[in-house]
């Protein structure tokens, strides 16, 4: 078997992970169409929201564009679901990368949009970044 090219690391997604104590199905039914739900629902203590986005009704293989998508739908949350935002205990907006072959390290810049530090009240808000190697192994950049 001839030995494996090198493939540098590339975007994967970004999914947007909400917490809170009160249910956000809410939440789900207003951004509708335009996120893959992957998760709704209460867990062991809290109830739990996991989407990515659809972007022009699919995925987006450009971190930029993802980013802008979930700006325009948390900017675009009318007062009642905005109150509900503000009151999750986490927002996270996990960006995945797949780590490739190669061993050099990953940079990425990402350009903090205003509106999206506004609408997320970057105090409780973070962004992960999450590298997935070949080996099965990840490693998380967390801020």
């Amino acid at each position: 078997m001839p030995p494996q090219q090198p493939t540098p690391a590339s975007f994967l997604n970004v999914d947007l992970e909400l917490n809170g104590v009160e249910p956000l199905q809410l939440l789900q039914e207003h951004f509708g169409e335009r996120v893959l739900v992957l998760h709704c629902g209460e867990t062991e203590s809290e109830f739990h929201l996991s989407v990515e986005p659809l972007v022009h009704g699919r995925f987006s293989p450009n971190l930029e564009e993802c980013l802008n998508h979930f700006a325009n739908l948390v900017e675009g949350l009318p007062p009642h679901l905005a109150s509900l935002w503000a009151r999750c205990r986490r927002r996270v907006f996990d960006v995945g990368f797949d780590g490739g072959y190669e061993e050099s390290p990953l940079s990425v810049d990402i350009n903090p949009r205003e509106g999206l530090n506004k609408s997320t009240g970057h105090a409780a808000s973070s962004l992960r970044v999450a590298r997935s190697k070949h080996d099965g192994t990840d490693q998380f950049f967390g801020r």
